[in-house]
């Protein structure tokens, strides 16, 4: 098996660790309301009064309430997996490296956290997005009851309204499932992959890493850009696209790059020697850049040293060169970034 296989491979698990998740939670979510509403149905005809209307809807409320939780349980026990799967994955690709371009396996240093800790780093991210989503389904269940309690209907009617906006909100907000569940996914995912190449980072023998983009009809622009952008495992990446820096993907919601590690004695790093192209023509067109006051908007190829880009710490750059179609610069600070030589660059001043 080769690298590019290897990373092949542990595209598609990461991305099949994501699909996976994302179905449990949205069974569990239809199985727990499919089955209050059930029970709810067995209610007799008595007038739907204020009274019964609140009844009602504490009852959903805390049925959510218990939602959200097991939500959160299930979605831990994924995200340890997936953690799990990922120095599993880890490790066969440091062995395929070793053997394909050293000529032998070097030993991998033990990585100290467990998978859950891993995995439990992430619990309050998706903690939170869960309980937007519980929040959106008991704010539809309160609506409905509230537009049908003077109206005088028969409880029955009154239950089917509010179980009608419950269903309706729940499926038009699946999609909010399967994004937290992909992204969590993603996260622990390369988590994972960030303790390993930590845990291999000695005086002696430092590491890298970098971002492999999957391209097909989804790839965003910023990934198009950050595709290939390796850096010092103890330094972050840079997102020239949206202007932050993040130590590991995701960097956004629905981020699917994948972060490989890289051993200075495997050689120069190009830039493509694992593409993972598919479809690079599906990736949508620069959108405009929004002009803030203060702030110059200039091509990669014409940055120079001096400027201060509009980034977090408006870092100042110490030099520009241009490598390989990209543009490299170095800020002041020692913070290597890239960018492609047409990509938009704020700039908040130039010496």
């Amino acid at each position: 098996m080769s690298l590019r296989e290897v990373i092949a491979q542990m595209r598609q698990t990461m991305a099949s660790l994501g699909g996976e998740a994302a179905v449990l939670l949205q069974r569990l979510a239809a199985r727990a309301i499919r089955g209050e509403l059930r029970r709810l149905a067995g209610a007799g005809s008595r007038v739907w009064t204020p009274a019964a209307a609140r009844a009602v809807v504490d009852r959903l409320r805390r049925m959510l309430v218990r939602l959200v939780a097991q939500l959160g349980a299930a979605l831990g026990k994924a995200l340890t997996s997936a953690a799990a799967t990922s120095l599993a994955d880890a490790a066969l690709f440091f062995e395929t490296g070793d053997r394909a371009l050293l000529g032998h396996v070097l030993p991998l240093r033990p990585v100290a956290p467990t998978p859950a800790q891993i995995a439990l780093a992430r619990e309050g991210v998706f903690k939170a997005s869960l309980g937007r989503f519980g929040a959106l389904l008991v704010h539809a269940v309160e609506g409905a009851a509230v537009a049908t309690v003077l109206l005088g209907k028969p409880h029955r009617a009154g239950v089917d309204h509010v179980a009608l906006a419950l269903r309706r909100t729940a499926a038009a907000h699946a999609w909010e499932l399967q994004r937290i569940a992909e992204t969590e996914a993603s996260a622990a995912y390369n988590a994972a992959q960030l303790e390993v190449l930590l845990a291999q980072d000695v005086p002696g023998d430092r590491m890298m890493k970098r971002l492999v983009a999957t391209f097909d009809s989804r790839t965003g622009r910023d990934s198009v850009l950050l595709h290939g952008q390796v850096r010092p495992v103890r330094e972050p990446f840079f997102d020239s696209h949206r202007g932050h820096f993040y130590m590991a993907p995701p960097n956004r919601p629905n981020d699917r790059e994948l972060m490989v590690g890289h051993r200075p004695a495997w050689g120069e790093v190009v830039v493509d020697r694992w593409p993972v192209a598919e479809d690079r023509r599906a990736a949508p067109a620069p959108a405009a850049t929004r002009r803030v006051p203060g702030q110059a908007i200039r091509s990669a190829k014409n940055l120079r040293a001096g400027d201060v880009l509009a980034a977090p710490g408006r870092p100042r750059i110490a030099s520009v060169a241009e490598r390989g179609g990209r543009i490299e610069v170095r800020t002041e600070q020692g913070l290597l970034l890239y960018f492609a030589a047409g990509a938009a660059i704020g700039v908040l001043a130039a010496s």
